[in-house]
């Protein structure tokens, strides 16, 4: 069975260092296995049997819907907060920590707060790693 972890794009564009540690992190303790930057929303070539461990809620959905041959679990089954929703707070009026950041003991940074460059960010980044 080959393990695969996506960080989604929104880890990579908010701190791309981050999702290397974390794949270290998570390689160290579930074995070996490959990061992949490839956008959930194409189709990212999984042979059958493979174990996705994804980050996004929108990637786990469309994984569990979508590669019905792999599986995923996400990361967020044990960890909450994506960084859009660490965003959301921020607005809010709320000091966020987005979880990641905790575990490398790093400061969370809202960067981009206007949804509309957010998401357009997030195209860029999207079109750019199919």
């Amino acid at each position: 069975m080959t393990k695969l972890f996506t960080p989604g794009c929104g880890l990579m564009l908010y701190k791309p260092d981050l999702a290397t540690r974390l794949h270290e992190l998570l390689s160290s303790n579930l074995g070996p296995m490959e990061m992949s930057l490839t956008c959930c929303r194409h189709v990212p070539a999984l042979a059958s049997g493979t174990e996705v461990i994804n980050i996004c809620p929108g990637c786990d959905r469309r994984y569990r819907e979508n590669y019905t041959d792999s599986g995923t679990h996400s990361l967020w089954e044990v960890l909450v907060y994506c960084v859009s929703c660490a965003k959301a707070m921020f607005i809010g009026g709320k000091r966020p920590r987005y979880l990641i950041d905790l575990l490398f003991d790093e400061e969370t940074i809202p960067k981009t707060l206007d949804p509309d460059l957010w998401h357009h960010e997030l195209d860029v980044f999207i079109e750019s790693h199919t």
